[in-house]
Formats: C-alpha cells, structure tokens, sequence
C-alpha cells in the first residue's frame, strides 16, 4: 500500500423527494433536491463520504461495505435524475420553474434564486426556464444519468473484483453490465468483435457476435438497469460472507 486518500463522491441525493410529491414545489424542491432554502449559496465542494486505499500500481483496493456504497452512490444519482424528470414535466411542479433563475459560477458554487435577485456578483452562467421541458428533453437528463449509473456501477465492481483477485467470469451480470458498459462509450454501439463469453445471457437479454456495432437504443429498459445493478450488490454481499 502507498497511501490513503479519500474517493469523493459526493453525498447522495436524498431519495425521500419521491415521498413528499404532496408538498408544495418549493418545499418538494428543497427537501428532495438540497435547494433549502432558497436563495441561498451551495457549494459543488462535497465533503468526502468512503476512504479508499491504493495498491501500487494505483489501482482502488475496495472493501465489500466501500463498493456497496459506491454502488449505491452510481443508484441514487439515476434516482436524483427521476425526481428531476417529474420536476420538469409534471404540473403543477414544473410552471414553478419559471420563478427561479440558476446562476453556475466560476469557481464551481451553484445560486438559486427567485426572479431577477442576484445575491452575489461574479461571471456565471444563468439559467432560466419558460416551463417544463418537453417529455422527450427531460428524458434525456435520465437517460444520461442512466448511463451514469452503468458506467460508475461496471467501475465499482471490476475495481472490487481486481483488488480482492475474483474471477467473475462466470458472472453473467458482471460481464453483461461490462459489455454495456463499453457500448456507452463507443457511441451507444455494441462492441463485440471478440466471440470470447458470447453469447452471453442475463435474464431475458442476449448477446451475441452478430449484435457488434447495432445500437442499444432500447434494448435495456430503466427498469432492468436498476435490476442489474441490484445484482452486483448481492454478488458484494455474497462474496463478503466468505470472506
């Protein structure tokens, strides 16, 4: 081991905003999305939430609580996006957009402001909204954050499978979750031009060799994402009781 550092991830969202659609929209916003109150200043520096170790060649060394966390980390900020979803779609939530102006600054702090109040000079970005976005825009945000989550969750799970040196070949999400994985980076096409592991058959999802360079568009549902994920924390609990 060479150091210690802390991984900072941020905290995460408090997925409760989707118990309290009953509230009035600014009270919903600022119990589900950390705006509380508004008009005052949030910081993007977020205090540090799991230690993690390095080995020497600088590669995460992560405990079975530690990749739980991460992994719950990459699941709420998919859920984060949800609430967005229905805050930006949804009335009577989303004409109180219109009150509110987001100013991003330079140094990363993020204001949230009703009207034209501006409670701090400083070259920012303003952001303003008429209403809602369209269903199709504000998909898109979750659908962004879906990827997000498969990403962050594939490089949670291979990080605790190198560090603890398991084979996780045999593992039909793991190597499934990583295939989609590399699809998201190569543009949203799948990239299967090794026959190794294929086909490969998670649930009712199969891939195979013919499927190299098709898109994924709408061959995992944000449903079966969740189930995905969900899969690898029971492969962490498993694996942390032999351990």
């Amino acid at each position: 081991m060479v150091s210690e550092y802390t991984k900072k991830f941020g905290n995460a969202p408090n997925t409760a905003c989707t118990r309290t659609a009953g509230f009035s929209p600014p009270n919903w916003l600022s119990r589900g999305f950390g705006f509380c109150p508004f008009r005052r200043r949030i910081s993007s520096r977020q205090p540090p939430v799991t230690l993690a170790v390095l080995d020497l060649e600088g590669d995460l060394i992560l405990t079975p609580a530690e990749t739980i966390a991460h992994l719950k980390v990459a699941r709420d900020g998919f859920w984060f996006s949800l609430g967005a979803y229905a805050l930006l779609t949804k009335e009577p939530v989303k004409s109180e957009l219109r009150k509110y102006d987001i100013r991003v600054y330079e140094n990363g702090d993020i204001v949230v402001s009703e009207g034209d109040v501006n409670e701090r000079p400083g070259t920012n970005y303003t952001i303003g909204f008429n209403g809602g976005l369209s269903g199709s825009a504000a998909r898109g945000v979750v659908d962004n954050s879906f990827k997000q989550m498969i990403i962050d969750s594939n490089h949670a799970i291979h990080a605790y499978a190198k560090s603890n040196k398991i084979d996780v070949s045999e593992s039909s999400a793991i190597q499934f979750i990583r295939h989609y994985r590399n699809a998201i980076a190569h543009n949203g096409r799948w990239d299967l031009r090794s026959p190794k592991g294929l086909p490969l058959t998670w649930r009712n999802r199969t891939l195979t060799i013919d499927m190299n360079d098709q898109s994924i568009d709408g061959f995992l549902t944000w449903f079966e994402g969740l189930q995905l994920c969900a899969q690898l924390n029971i492969f962490v609990s498993e694996h942390a009781k032999q351990i």
